[in-house]
């Protein structure tokens, strides 16, 4: 563009070399046919002669300007596509990069030795924190399929499976769920059959997670179970505290020998469920579902039962302190033989209830948690003391009620059924095993 700015130049200054004085003459006649009456008209003139010029000279410059301008912003743009260009590749790389050592560490967790597969859950556990949207539900995934299938019950026992390698995956998993930058946060996962009897879950949120079937260890703290599937689990000699079951499936689940404290089962579903040996602290039931439910040889202290329908359950040997069933929907069809009562209230609606055999509850009575049902002096043949229940002649079906002596047929009857629960928890798993191969 300058080079032809100083040809156009240099061609002006020859014209005006070469033809001056036709140039001049020209000049002063329009000078004079323009302002024939004004003696400085050549001055006139040459002023109108030097704002056109002045004028062409600011056009010519935004037109340069302009010109200058398209070709900086082509530049800009092929710049932009090349730096697009290179972002594509350093992203495919890198995605590459990710691919490689995603299938490196998913071999490692096939591997026998403890620290690859270590190595293995920590790089996935990464992977999935650096890219959640493409990686973390395939993380979790993978992670919960292998601690099925290291755990799972027809095939492994505790001693068959490193508790180091499937506690890594649950603490990464599962503990701090609630963290903002948790990846798997929103998941629910599928851990039913799992043998995590060796496994510390303390501060897990298990919410609306599948845990049938599955052995849970003897400590457990502070966890959420709300909406679980906790069908046909098994909870032995368990120390639940601080937990959470609200709105738990709890069909056929059996607690055995287990403590449970300050813990609410709220509007969960306790169909068929066996508690076995169990002691009830401050526990709360409120708007639970119990229907065939069973209680032998529990000791329940300070539980409530508000809005609970209690339908034909067996609370057989088991005791009672300080506990009201009176706020209750329905309290209907319940087998209380052989149980010890102390500040006991009932629902005064209450149909068909069964009293053989109840006698008043020792206010120094200690639980013994390794007590069995084979093992308790329960007095036979005598009529009950139902004196301790504190509104029994205020039911209005109080003519349905048995209050008869407690035989020793019985007693042998309730010793078969709890021995009979814990065998068919054993035959069930042997049936679905079968069944699962």
């Amino acid at each position: 563009m300058k080079k032809i700015s100083f040809i156009l130049l240099g061609v002006v200054s020859v014209v005006f070399y070469l033809y001056w004085s036709i140039i001049l003459k020209s000049f002063e006649e329009f000078a004079c046919w323009l302002y024939p009456f004004d003696e400085s008209r050549n001055a006139e003139l040459l002023k109108i002669l030097l704002t056109v010029i002045g004028a062409l000279g600011i056009l010519f410059g935004l037109y340069l300007n302009y010109k200058r301008t398209k070709l900086s912003d082509k530049a800009i743009q092929l710049q932009s596509l090349a730096i697009s260009k290179q972002s594509d590749q350093l992203e495919l790389s890198r995605k590459s990069q990710i691919d490689e050592r995603f299938k490196n560490a998913v071999e490692h967790l096939g591997n026998d030795k403890e620290p690859i597969i270590l190595g293995g859950i920590a790089v996935l556990n990464q992977i999935a924190i650096e890219n959640s949207r493409d990686y973390a539900e395939v993380v979790f995934n993978i992670l919960t399929s292998y601690i099925r299938s290291s755990t799972n019950i027809y095939t492994k026992k505790a001693d068959d499976f490193s508790s180091t390698v499937v506690q890594t995956i649950i603490n990464d998993l599962f503990k701090h769920k609630d963290k903002i930058n948790n990846p798997y946060k929103d998941f629910k996962g599928n851990l039913s059959h799992c043998n995590l009897s060796s496994i510390n879950i303390d501060d897990i949120d298990f919410s609306k997670f599948d845990l049938s079937f599955t052995y849970f260890n003897m400590n457990i703290n502070n966890v959420n179970f709300s909406n679980a599937n906790l069908s046909k689990a098994q909870f032995i000699l368990s120390r639940i505290k601080d937990t959470i079951f609200f709105e738990a499936d709890l069909h056929q689940t059996l607690f055995n020998m287990a403590q449970i404290e300050n813990a609410s089962f709220e509007s969960a579903t306790v169909l068929a469920t066996n508690f076995l040996t169990t002691h009830f602290f401050k526990v709360n039931f409120d708007s639970c579902d119990f229907s065939n439910a069973k209680f032998i040889c529990c000791f329940f202290s300070e539980t409530t039962h508000a809005n609970s329908k209690i339908i034909n359950n067996d609370f057989s040997f088991s005791s009672f302190k300080n506990v009201s069933f009176e706020n209750t929907e329905i309290f209907s069809g319940i087998n209380l033989k052989g149980s010890l009562f102390n500040n006991f209230k009932i629902n005064i609606q209450s149909l068909e209830l069964n009293f053989n055999g109840c006698n008043v509850l020792n206010t120094n009575y200690t639980f013994d948690y390794c007590q069995l049902i084979d093992k308790l002096e329960v007095k036979t043949n005598e009529e009950s003391n139902v004196s301790q229940i504190v509104n029994l002649h205020d039911a209005m079906f109080y003519n349905q009620f048995t209050f008869g002596v407690f035989t020793e047929e019985e007693v042998d009857e309730t010793k078969k059924k709890h021995d009979d629960i814990l065998k068919g928890f054993e035959i069930t798993f042997k049936k679905d095993k079968k069944n699962k191969k």
